[in-house]
């Protein structure tokens, strides 16, 4: 291919670029896999993963319906699972049917694993969070007819990461 199309094809300087928010499905699908496969994993995970860590938001409902569950002292397996969410009138959401709730029930790549795919959803969803901050921080600073100035914008920046900071504790401490 000659040089002059492999520049014209390029994006120029300034667009910007599109990108994908941090996730990772394969984890999110595995830890709900093992809790299904082993309810005994919701007692490491629960004490800093919770429903909107996930970024696919039907498998963070599967999770809080096994949430729910658990801390009921009941079993959260695909049976009990698509009778919770028949009785909430959410089963027809897609993936939350009886073959895909019984699919994640068998395919558990590594049942042990529990607690490092819920520390990978954890790490994505505080990525998401960063991200989106970023963004944020950026829009205001380039708003200068805002009342706010520099110093209230970084002191307010500073609030918002630190308190990004404490959420995303996941063995206590920093």
């Amino acid at each position: 291919m000659p040089q002059t199309a492999v520049i014209e094809s390029l994006p120029p300087r300034d667009a910007p670029a599109l990108r994908t928010p941090p996730r990772n499905l394969d984890a999110e699908l595995a830890l709900l896999g093992a809790l299904l496969a082993n309810n005994r994993h919701y007692e490491r995970v629960s004490e800093f993963l919770r429903a909107e860590h996930f970024s696919e938001p039907a498998l963070g409902r599967i999770y809080e319906a096994c949430a729910r569950l658990i801390e009921r002292g009941q079993i959260a397996d695909h049976v009990t699972l698509k009778n919770w969410f028949e009785q909430a009138n959410a089963a027809d959401q897609g993936q939350l049917d009886r073959q895909f709730l019984a699919r994640l029930s068998v395919a558990v790549p590594l049942a042990g694993g529990a607690f490092d795919y819920a520390r990978e959803i954890h790490d994505c969803y505080l990525r998401r969070e960063l991200s989106i901050l970023g963004e944020e921080v950026s829009e205001r600073a380039h708003d200068f007819e805002g009342e706010s100035r520099a110093l209230g914008q970084i002191e307010e920046a500073e609030q918002r990461l630190f308190n990004l900071a404490e959420r995303g504790t996941v063995e206590g401490g920093f």
